[in-house]
């Protein structure tokens, strides 16, 4: 996490082997521990744990949403 790499995190692996555990404490220490003093921008989603989470379109418009509040810009979206 303190790396120089630009890339994304990426966690997958069996069902039940603790995916959703890691990635939260992950996320909560990112803000308050790892890069403490900074600002940094989190978009998490929780992949499979509700209906809207499993379909791909729903998943990217609230990924795309929660971009665009973070930006202060407008996004439409035509499906």
């Amino acid at each position: 996490m303190l790396g120089d790499s630009d890339k994304p995190l990426v966690l997958y692996g069996e069902g039940g082997c603790g995916k959703t555990s890691l990635l939260a404490k992950s996320a909560g220490l990112t803000s308050n521990t790892w890069l403490t003093g900074k600002k940094p921008i989190s978009i998490i989603r929780f992949l499979g744990t509700t209906p809207d989470s499993s379909a791909l379109t729903p998943t990217l418009i609230s990924i795309c949403q929660q971009v665009s509040i973070i930006y202060n810009t407008s996004l439409r979206f035509e499906i």
